[in-house]
């Protein structure tokens, strides 16, 4: 992911009995990737995820400019 300039967040790296979770970032869409690995040792199986955040530029009515709050409402 580094080659294609996703930055590890050493803050997103959680880690507990049988669960772990990396978190990356790119610093020019603002998008984030968790990936999560949970193992189940009594199913014997182990579940990935993996979930991109995306943060829209909306803002809600009360911060938007004036002319647009009146369009709005």
């Amino acid at each position: 992911m580094a080659k294609l300039g996703w930055q590890s967040d050493p803050t997103g790296y959680q880690q507990t009995a049988g669960w772990h979770e990396l978190s990356f970032g790119h610093p020019v869409s603002g998008v984030r990737v968790e990936i999560s690995l949970h193992d189940w040792p009594y199913k014997q199986e182990t579940t990935a995820l993996i979930r991109r955040v995306v943060e829209h530029p909306w803002a809600p009515v009360a911060e938007q400019p004036l002319e647009l709050t009146a369009e709005i409402a």
